[in-house]
């Protein structure tokens, strides 16, 4: 990911701690939906801003799309197969995700228009979960069987490779940071998920946290920080894990959280329950709290902010909420 300049990265870090200057500390941006659709959710965003997700268009068919992220925002469809979704865009604007062939899914690498099939790891189906700039891709396929998903890095020279387990049957990468550390997780050999760090092709079991049955990374920053979420007893919990230390985020007063994104200043973004109700409300974490995105917005606006899914170095945030009773992706862009 790109590392903005100083004084954007200051401004940034001063609303979110400073919130008594400014009614509001994000402005939404609606990203409306494909023409024909009526929902959206926007997963992944790059340092310009620029948006990915899904949204859904006549006969139920879901589709993928690219948004410049301004403040009338212009989705781009990309067309695949059937049924099609993007989760990440790295900073010229190439995209991965899973698209049909066929009666299966396969992983693609979509740049300059042209969409390429990315195949799989011997089995049928595949998918990819995060790109870098430079255009290395990771995610899961299964193997020859069908029943066994491996964690795969891809690149254009090398194609697909399996990165194997922590020695069990199962793994799956979520995302890359620009130096190619890869996060994910995986089943260990006591038959454990757990989330790995995967730095130059050896897996690391980076455990849980205190008391948790399991793990997942879900994002990495340029430093190596992960953010994922871990089990203890029902409920999930959102954490931030830095050299092997993991830092338990809470939650919005709910019984659960998951953190889907990390940038580079450590701010972490994902989702939690809130009290005393069934629907979740996005979040961010900075400097040791954990804040509701709703009450960072205008009052009024309409919006009910449900998951945040990916934060630039400009402290950028795509996700997906609530207007008017549908289902839109959003940006929020911090007022400075």
């Amino acid at each position: 990911m790109h590392i903005w300049g100083n004084d954007r990265h200051r401004a940034c870090v001063q609303i979110l701690e400073s919130r008594t200057l400014l009614s509001a500390s994000f402005k939404v941006v609606d990203l409306g939906v494909l023409p024909g659709g009526g929902t959206s959710a926007a997963y992944g965003i790059n340092a310009a801003g620029t948006v990915v997700g899904n949204a859904d268009v006549p006969h139920n068919i879901v589709d993928a799309f690219e948004s410049n992220g301004a403040a009338t925002p212009i989705l781009k469809p990309i067309h695949g197969g059937a049924v099609t979704h993007a989760y990440s865009v790295n900073s010229r604007g190439d995209v991965t995700g899973e698209t049909s062939v066929g009666n299966y899914q396969h992983a693609y690498f979509f740049s300059n228009g042209v969409m390429h099939d990315l195949g799989t790891l011997g089995g049928h189906t595949s998918f990819a979960y995060a790109i870098n700039d430079a255009d290395t891709i990771v995610g899961g396929s299964y193997i020859r069987g069908d029943k066994l998903v491996h964690a795969f890095i891809w690149t254009p020279l090398t194609g697909m490779k399996d990165l194997g387990t922590l020695g069990g049957g199962f793994s799956l990468a979520y995302a890359i940071s620009p130096s190619g550390q890869i996060a994910g997780y995986s089943t260990n050999a006591r038959g454990q998920n757990h989330a790995f760090l995967d730095v130059s092709g050896k897996m690391q079991d980076l455990g849980t946290l205190p008391g948790g049955a399991l793990s997942i990374s879900y994002a990495i920053n340029a430093t190596g920080q992960m953010a994922g979420a871990a089990k203890i007893g029902n409920n999930e919990n959102a954490f931030i894990c830095a050299a092997g230390k993991f830092t338990n985020l809470g939650t919005l007063g709910g019984s659960s959280s998951l953190a889907y994104g990390i940038n580079n200043s450590a701010a972490a973004v994902g989702l939690s329950a809130i009290k005393g109700s069934t629907t979740t409300h996005a979040f961010v974490y900075h400097g040791g709290k954990m804040y509701d995105l709703n009450q960072e917005i205008a009052p009024g606006s309409g919006w009910t902010l449900l998951g945040a899914f990916a934060i630039n170095n400009a402290g950028e945030i795509a996700g997906m909420g609530m207007i008017h009773g549908k289902t839109h992706g959003f940006l929020l862009i911090p007022i400075a």
